[in-house]
């Protein structure tokens, strides 16, 4: 009998190390099994931090709902944005029409049915209210999914807040309004000689619409405008940030041949290290041919003053060193003056020239 019963347990050993064995294979698959899942966990509660974090940087929240039920999520950055901190409250669909502004929820609720009923995309920008009666602007966008019975069974989505861009968009529109009220072109170029910006005025004379010259390429080129001279009196103006200021007379489209006075003023943005130059031109036709009719009248009143045979000249009362208004040829040739010394004659110099010939110098010049 002890014989049997030896024989029966010899494989006792045997069986027990096979099962402990798979017992230890087993467990150290599930220790690999939980490394790999602990993980997996660090790496998503990483990019969650990473989300959270990105999320702050730009003013970005995402909301999970499931219209059906009402359940709702919202990330930490969409608190905010409702101006709310984490986790402070559970978020439904009334918690998020409240922090709606007013005159907004009718339009809001619109279009965000038609995309409920429709299923797809849903693309909105409204106001948001905050417990402190702070009003921010936000941009949502939302994927809605249909069940097999076409309803909504859950929409996920992003909000943005967009109030400073909204408000840097209001400034840019202010400036560009005060620009359009002046009467006189105006553009800006930058320092490679792209326009950065026209006024209305600018487009009127040139024909030329601002979408065909703004942020284009420096070789585009304005018709009637744009020359090696003007270039390079742009260039000099931005490079010694001095004022320059050309006479031109154009062809303009939108205008015809007229004469233009441009005066570049340099600018230099320390912060962002931008330079360029503002043109303002000015119409000056009327002034030129005034001034033309005037050379001419002058002209003409010298020819007929020469022909007259008398020395004549005229002097203002601001004093002897005071230039002459008019000369005509016969003076200087009375006086012996050089013809050269005609522009910027004073009284004082006819005098110095008439002295010498004078018999009796002191009388006349006390009769002068």
């Amino acid at each position: 009998g002890a014989a049997v019963l030896a024989w029966c347990l010899a494989p006792v050993p045997l069986v027990l190390g096979v099962w402990a064995a798979r017992q230890l294979a087993a467990a150290a698959a599930q220790a690999q099994l939980l490394a790999q899942r602990t993980a997996q966990l660090v790496a998503m509660q990483a990019r969650v931090q990473q989300l959270e974090l990105a999320e702050q940087v730009v003013a970005l929240g995402s909301f999970d709902w499931y219209p059906i039920t009402d359940d709702l999520s919202w990330s930490d950055g969409h608190y905010r944005l409702w101006g709310r901190q984490p986790g402070t409250l559970v978020p439904d669909y009334n918690v998020f029409r409240q922090g709606v502004h007013p005159d907004d929820v009718a339009e809001l609720e619109t279009e965000l049915q038609r995309a409920l009923s429709q299923g797809g995309q849903y693309d909105f920008r409204h106001r948001v209210s905050w417990p402190d009666g702070t009003v921010r602007h936000v941009h949502a966008r939302g994927t809605v999914t249909l069940d097999g019975l076409g309803r909504a069974a859950r929409m996920l989505g992003t909000v943005q807040d967009i109030t400073a861009e909204l408000q840097a968009q209001a400034h840019l529109q202010l400036h560009q309004f005060v620009l359009d009220t002046i009467a006189e072109p105006i553009s800006v170029v930058d320092a490679d000689g792209v326009y950065r910006l026209v006024n209305s005025a600018w487009v009127r004379a040139t024909g030329t619409p601002a979408s065909a010259i703004v942020d284009q390429p420096p070789s585009t080129q304005v018709p009637g405008v744009s020359s090696p001279e003007r270039r390079a009196m742009q260039a000099r103006c931005i490079d010694s940030g001095e004022v320059q200021v050309l006479l031109a007379e154009l062809d303009l489209q939108g205008l015809g041949r007229r004469w233009w006075e441009t005066t570049m003023f340099p600018f230099s943005d320390a912060r962002t290290g931008r330079r360029g130059a503002v043109k303002v031109s000015r119409d000056v036709t009327a002034r030129q041919t005034a001034g033309r009719t005037l050379a001419a009248s002058v002209d003409n009143l010298r020819l007929t003053l020469n022909a007259t045979g008398d020395a004549i000249f005229a002097a203002s009362a601001d004093g002897n060193n005071a230039p002459l208004m008019f000369v005509n040829d016969r003076m200087l040739q009375m006086w012996h003056i050089p013809p050269e010394r005609a522009a910027g004659l004073t009284p004082a110099d006819v005098m110095a020239y008439a002295t010498p010939l004078f018999v009796n110098p002191e009388r006349e010049r006390a009769r002068v």
